[in-house]
């Protein structure tokens, strides 16, 4: 009788995909053979892809009990992909995996143990490495209004010259220490483990307004406002391609994306600064216009 009682798994593993049917082989791959000590369940939705090669990929894998796939009539963006797999989920903890990330061995139990040993943890991530084994600086702290104009072309003039690029080095965690696990704010999406008691009372990951940008800066910040923290661990590597399905969609579509997040991300957590926050932003898409007709580029945030 006892043998009949299903096991909640200790990992519901998120992965939302849209037009990745060319690398996302290989990221369930990477989940498959790596979870061989520890209980998962892996939840796949492809949101409406115009590659059409979702059937192929679940053919591959529906096999595996571990795996359910789901497909979207109509695209709906990242955050309620992933809130629509939260529904589904049965694990103690919940991670988001990108299609381009790639787990190593022990990573998932490494992760979990964490979580298991930290308490004040709301989140996780692994330790994020180049396909070359290099380390990935791809941590951040949490986007404040000072920080964000520190980002802008006006803000990286001031701070070069008049602070040493102070607010750069600190917004991009000049200083943390990868060869240890170490307290972080802001964490990649591409593998990160949840804590469930961290979201109430949200009943989502992701705030579904955050279709692609800020999703993670306001999932962090609504972490730390309610007493979590966030760390890297430092013995659970994952490769990470960082290579972006959405950004298929085109460079004009992406700005008015990234625009529109920027802004309902500093309406929602800084409302009496968003009319300067606003002016800031309009300065900052002036001058990254010119900088882009002068230097061929644009300066990086």
């Amino acid at each position: 009788m006892a043998d009949s009682i299903k096991k909640t798994p200790d990992i519901s593993l998120v992965v939302p995909s849209w037009n990745a049917s060319d690398i996302i082989e290989e990221a369930l791959a990477s989940i498959s053979a790596t979870a061989t000590d520890i209980d998962v369940d892996v939840l796949v939705i492809d949101d409406d892809s115009p590659d059409n090669g979702f059937a192929r990929i679940r053919e591959k894998f529906e096999h595996d009990s571990r795996f359910t796939f789901v497909q979207n009539a109509q695209n709906v963006g990242y955050s309620v992909t992933a809130n629509q797999l939260l529904e589904r989920a049965q694990g103690k903890y919940l991670m988001t995996f990108d299609t381009d990330a790639r787990l190593k061995p022990g990573t998932l139990r490494a992760l979990f143990d964490f979580m298991e040993a930290h308490p004040e943890a709301g989140a996780a991530t692994g330790t994020l490495l180049n396909p070359d084994g290099t380390l990935q600086g791809y941590y951040r702290r949490i986007l404040t209004p000072s920080l964000f104009f520190f980002t802008t072309p006006m803000g990286r003039i001031f701070d070069k010259y008049l602070f040493g690029l102070r607010y750069y080095k600190r917004y991009h965690y000049d200083d943390l220490d990868l060869s240890q696990t170490s307290e972080m704010q802001q964490p990649p999406v591409a593998c990160l483990i949840i804590r469930r008691e961290a979201l109430k009372p949200d009943p989502y990951i992701f705030d579904p307004r955050f279709r692609l940008y800020m999703l993670d800066v306001d999932f962090a910040k609504r972490l730390y406002d309610r007493g979590y923290k966030v760390f890297v661990v430092a013995n659970a590597p994952v490769i990470h391609l960082k290579t972006a399905s959405a950004s298929k969609r085109g460079n004009a579509w992406l700005g008015r994306e990234l625009d529109k997040s920027f802004r309902d991300y500093f309406k929602k957590h800084y409302r009496m600064l968003y009319p300067l926050i606003l002016l800031t932003m309009w300065l900052d898409r002036i001058m990254r216009t010119l900088s882009r007709a002068i230097f061929g580029r644009e300066p990086m945030r």
